[in-house]
């Protein structure tokens, strides 16, 4: 399932990114900007959302390794790791092929909320993890 999943969104980037953005490196922003930063491409914007939740599932699922005494807790922050580390390749593969550079770190909620983490431990931190996993992952209304 979790491999379809992953399919299905490089498949539905490779067919949402206009032509237009396919030309290579000149669709590249100069300096430290990705091309959202440049862009009202919905696309784009997409890639952007994507790498920066790919991010963020990645630093947060690694710091639950740390700090969490749950098996579980533990197995599951695995599991993402394995599954974002994946999909940000794919991504970054397909950007770098459609010459749009993508973020390369969480935005700043997501920065905010993996700070939070941080500060806490035990119960707290596990529950607070399994809080920003169900909204992480949750589908909107």
């Amino acid at each position: 399932m979790k491999k379809r999943s992953l399919l299905a969104l490089t498949t539905c980037l490779a067919l949402c990114v206009p032509a237009s953005m396919a030309g290579g490196a000149q669709n590249m922003p100069s300096g430290g900007m990705s091309t959202a930063q440049t862009s009202n491409d919905t696309d784009v914007l997409f890639m952007e959302v994507m790498s920066m939740s790919n991010l963020t599932e990645i630093q947060t699922s690694e710091l639950a390794l740390k700090k969490s005494s749950s098996a579980s807790i533990k197995a599951y922050a695995q599991e993402m790791i394995t599954a974002h580390t994946k999909a940000q390749a794919e991504l970054k593969a397909l950007a770098q092929a459609k010459g749009i550079k993508i973020a390369d770190k969480p935005g700043a909620d997501q920065r905010l909320q993996y700070n939070n983490l941080t500060t806490l431990s035990g119960a707290a931190f596990d529950a607070e993890y399994k809080k920003v996993q169900v909204d992480g992952h949750a589908v909107p209304d």
